[in-house]
């Protein structure tokens, strides 16, 4: 009974589900961030990127350029070999996205918060928001 326990403990400490939230295609790479809850946001995000084909060396951090009154900020993202591991994002807003990626460097705009959106959810959001624009329209204009 202990050594079945023992071997759960083991399988449920060693399962870590990942949900996709960016994705890019650019100079010959194909790269997914993933987060465990499916946003990057701010606080500390826990990471995995999949890259195909496999880089020989890779480095991604957030950088938000200096602004009146605040200096520059950048956060590097801490991954293992397995390219896992953590991102503490210290405020939400627009941050440039630095990748690089053997001897190449990639950047992306993104905004904290980020979440991965779905078409369907997208659509059917817009589809009330036109709805619900048209009968604000004929009960205020009729």
């Amino acid at each position: 009974m202990r050594k079945i326990l023992i071997f759960l403990t083991f399988i449920l400490s060693c399962s870590k589900e990942y949900k996709p939230v960016f994705e890019i295609e650019k100079e010959g790479y194909k790269i997914k961030l993933l987060t465990s809850d499916g946003t990057l946001k701010e606080m500390e995000n826990k990471v995995k990127f999949i890259i195909e084909p496999k880089p020989r060396q890779f480095k991604a951090y957030l950088h938000m350029p200096e602004m009146p009154g605040m200096p520059a900020m950048t956060q590097l993202f801490e991954l293992n070999n397995n390219l896992e591991g953590k991102v503490f994002i210290p405020m939400s807003g627009e941050w440039q996205f630095i990748i690089e990626i053997d001897n190449k460097q990639i950047k992306e705009n993104i905004t904290i918060p980020m979440k991965e959106m779905k078409t369907h959810e997208h659509s059917q959001n817009t589809e009330e928001s036109l709805i619900n624009f048209f009968l604000c329209k004929r009960y205020y204009f009729v």
